[in-house]
């Protein structure tokens, strides 16, 4: 599991702080798995945002490949 939960998180650049951003793109189904992977990996608080809708239709869950519906990241 951890080689695929290292495979979905999509790796920004740095932050002010130093700190590696990461952003996972994911649906209503996966949501809590996103928040706990960011949790876990960088324990901080996630952000969460709700995509468009022009943004779902391009976008697909780092889970299952449904349309993403969140953009979870620290």
């Amino acid at each position: 599991m951890e080689n695929r939960v290292c495979a979905t998180l999509l790796t920004c650049g740095q932050t002010a702080k130093g700190v590696r951003a990461s952003v996972i793109a994911c649906c209503k189904e996966h949501v809590e798995l996103a928040l706990d992977i960011i949790v876990d990996e960088h324990e901080v608080a996630p952000e969460m945002r709700v995509l468009t809708e022009e943004e779902q239709l391009s976008t697909t869950c780092e889970y299952c490949e449904k349309h993403a519906i969140y953009m979870v990241s620290n």
